[in-house]
């Protein structure tokens, strides 16, 4: 059976259509008794354990649009950190992304209202299934799974949301019933943190661990206790940015990463780069992913419609290598808009395997151009560049595959939570719960894995050290004793061997930004007065980033011209 890719047309259609019935039926309607018998409603449709299977499916489904991982989000969780910049290409065509990383969007941005759509819609699918899940004749077995499901995607849509928008933004546990409810007002502090975390508890008691879930083959991919316990401990250690004025919750985030790590359901991949392509999706190091299809039988292939509203023929795939990759891909076909920094090249220490399994750069690794040509990228500025003062050009491998294609789409899934993360994040407790001889070990880990002699590899990695022999990065005691310099701060505490840890193994999946405004917001933090200075200055002094204005995106003017209960931000 293949795993779970929510490409099931009959499951997303119906969603779709019942969605549609959900939100209209409301409208004024004649006085009339009239009723078919044969058509499907609300009412008389979810009955069945496989019709509210396909509820969640829908809000699964809403992971892959536009305004999800289809597309911009990446762009909008990533572009706001130092590690990631716009590239010569957008600012000559792409007008939303110049603007979410140098922080002059405004409430109209594209990015910025979708990605709240999505968020939403994923928030309504979500309470749409809870509501019709214990009214089904599902086993008890099922209707726990499928609750615990629908609770964690919730919370999903509300980190992403809080992260995103800050806190002062419309919460809703049920679907609309009347008009007014279309009409929810901006929710007062601490009610979305606090919905939320309670979201990802009742989760995580209700969902099995990942062997039970993954013994069905058709439910590799679907949310586990691992993954609701991580999201939680993200919530709690980062409460600060989901609550401004209190202090994030390290105590409860260890206990939650501790369950994770203890249950003996996760471990590394042997190699780093197995994280990032699409032959070892749902791996072992996976707490959890979007899943992506690119190809025949998917649900948009299927039936030729465009549901995550991508352009063209996109099946349920990402435009993420047409994005980010191979820079022009060699083909100068592809649009190549946002890229790594000059800062995230210099991050990665001598002979960390990382570092050229994570970007395309000079003496690194090589791409196949559409002619069968393999090259190397050699040059830090594009072919026929008229502005050498534009910076130095990167381009993003993780996510990406190592050979251009003629639709540059991708069905490489994104991994949203890996256990590295779970290692560094309880690392990062227990540094601030004054255990740091405890913590080392797991950074550890992390570092070990780096060093992982490539065994199975390609044309792209061929000769490259990593295939020939392990890297050598030390660990991290001997980091610190070396009293290394990187991008200008002295790694001379196991804090700030942390800080560089999380950036070289999760650059592009959606922390650094959260990460740098955590540590900002930390009294224990030596550095807490200059973390920030790396994105004030990510484009010199004066230009950019702004404390108290852009820590969270506006709301969009679309809703707050819609819904008059909806209070602007101070992003506004």
């Amino acid at each position: 059976m293949e795993p779970f890719k929510l490409q099931d047309m009959k499951s997303i259609k119906t969603y779709i259509y019942l969605a549609i019935l959900s939100l209209t039926g409301i409208a004024c309607q004649p006085e009339m008794d009239l009723s078919n018998p044969n058509e499907l409603t609300t009412e008389s449709y979810y009955r069945s354990g496989e019709e509210v299977t396909y509820a969640v499916n829908g809000a699964y489904n809403m992971l892959q649009r536009n305004g999800g991982w289809g597309r911009y989000m990446f762009f909008i969780i990533n572009g706001h950190g130092d590690d990631w910049d716009f590239t010569y290409k957008a600012a000559n065509g792409e007008k939303e992304t110049p603007p979410i990383c140098n922080f002059t969007y405004d409430a109209a941005n594209r990015m910025v209202y979708e990605c709240w759509d999505d968020m939403y819609a994923m928030v309504y699918a979500s309470n749409l299934a809870m509501e019709k899940i214990p009214l089904s004749d599902a086993s008890g077995e099922l209707k726990d799974r499928l609750m615990g499901e629908a609770y964690f995607l919730r919370g999903l849509a509300y980190y992403y949301l809080g992260q995103l928008y800050g806190e002062e933004i419309p919460v809703m546990n049920t679907t609309p019933k009347t008009r007014d409810d279309f009409f929810t007002p901006s929710a007062a502090p601490g009610v979305l943190y606090k919905q939320m975390t309670d979201d990802f508890i009742m989760a995580a008691e209700l969902l099995p661990v990942r062997s039970v879930i993954y013994a069905n083959a058709a439910d590799i991919g679907r949310a586990t206790k691992g993954s609701a316990l991580g999201y939680l401990a993200r919530a709690y250690m980062n409460r600060t940015i989901f609550q401004q004025g209190t202090l994030s919750d390290w105590a409860g985030a260890e206990a939650a990463l501790k369950q994770i790590i203890e249950s003996g359901e996760y471990e590394l991949a042997y190699t780093f780069r197995d994280n990032h392509t699409e032959s070892n999706e749902n791996n072992k190091e996976s707490l959890f992913e979007v899943q992506f299809f690119n190809g025949p039988g998917s649900y948009n292939d299927a039936v030729g419609e465009d549901f995550i509203e991508s352009w063209g023929s996109s099946d349920q795939s990402t435009w993420r290598e047409q994005e980010i990759g191979q820079k022009d891909g060699g083909d100068n076909t592809n649009w190549w808009n946002m890229m790594p920094t000059l800062r995230t090249q210099n991050e990665f220490e001598p002979d960390d395997p990382r570092h050229f399994q994570s970007l395309w750069c000079p003496d690194g690794a090589r791409y196949r151009l559409q002619n069968d040509r393999w090259v190397k990228f050699t040059s830090f500025f594009p072919k026929g560049s008229k502005d050498p003062n534009w910076g130095l050009q990167f381009g993003c491998r993780k996510y990406c595959a190592d050979e251009s294609t003629a639709d540059w789409e991708s069905g490489i899934n994104d991994r949203l939570l890996r256990y590295s993360d779970v290692l560094l994040m309880y690392a990062e407790c227990l540094i601030e719960l004054n255990r740091e001889s405890e913590a080392i070990p797991y950074i550890n880990q992390v570092r070990a894995r780096a060093n992982n002699q490539m065994l199975v590899y390609g044309k792209a990695d061929t000769g490259l050290f990593y295939t020939i022999r392990p890297g050598t990065i030390p660990a991290v005691e001997d980091l610190i004793a070396k009293d290394t310099v990187i991008n200008g701060l002295q790694i001379n505490t196991l804090r700030r061997a942390l800080k560089h840890e999380r950036w070289v193994e999760l650059f592009g999946e959606g922390v650094r930004f959260t990460d740098l405004l955590r540590w900002s917001y930390n009294p224990n933090d030596p550095d807490q007065a200059t973390v920030l200075d790396c994105i004030k200055n990510k484009y010199g002094p004066g230009i950019g980033f702004i404390a108290g204005r852009h820590e969270y995106f506006p709301i969009p003017s679309e809703e707050l011209s819609t819904n008059p209960n909806v209070k602007p931000n101070r992003a506004n």
